[in-house]
């Protein structure tokens, strides 16, 4: 969503070439992006045994993930929590 905004500001300011020589560059890298995980998810190897986490590697992960979608899901209510956050406290950060 950031690159389209980002895109969307350089055509408005007149810049459509520099609009353009991002989208390509974003082309470009999602053809590597989409060759990591082809190699993930489609290349079959039966010979390598399968990993397994204990307990506390399994909690990190998953919450790590559902922190994610939930900024990627709800950018809003991070920001509102966020803009909560240095309201309640604005000298934090100021030396």
């Amino acid at each position: 969503m950031a690159k389209i905004h980002i895109f969307a500001s350089a055509v408005d300011n007149h810049l459509a070439w520099l609009a353009v020589i991002g989208v390509v560059n974003s082309v470009v890298s999602v053809y590597y992006y989409v060759r990591v995980i082809r190699v993930m998810f489609l290349s079959q190897t039966e010979d390598q045994p399968k990993i397994r986490m204990s307990w506390a590697p399994s909690i990190a992960l998953a919450s790590t993930s559902f922190m994610t979608l939930l900024i990627g899901v709800l950018p809003g209510f991070i920001l509102n929590i966020a803009e909560d956050t240095v309201k309640v406290l604005p000298n934090i950060g100021y030396w």
